[in-house]
């Protein structure tokens, strides 16, 4: 059981690690987007398209952190002493 709690806190920092770089392309996408049809060369479906991808990275992004902290409170259950864990999220910041 310990290595699967293990396996899941890595998992989850390695999907945090990348979410960040997906939601960075999906914001410059919809930028990009948004000037195509700003200077009428692109579609109003184009931008309801990359708004939609942008949307899904910041889910996917939200989703990643809490996933993290899910494992770490796991992990400090596991051990029996909640108050490390707690300790950090209550000094992180939320964004």
């Amino acid at each position: 059981m310990k290595k699967h709690r293990r396996a899941y806190l890595e998992a989850s920092r390695e999907l945090t690690d990348n979410t960040p770089k997906q939601l960075q392309a999906a914001q410059e996408t919809e930028l990009r987007v948004r000037k195509r049809y700003e200077a009428e060369l692109g579609t109003v479906i184009e931008v309801a398209e990359a708004q939609r991808l942008l949307a899904q990275a910041e889910v996917e992004y939200a989703l990643s952190r809490l996933s993290v902290w899910r494992a770490r409170l796991l992990e400090a259950k596991a051990k029996g002493n909640l108050n490390p864990s707690l300790e950090l999220l209550k000094n992180a910041s939320v964004k």
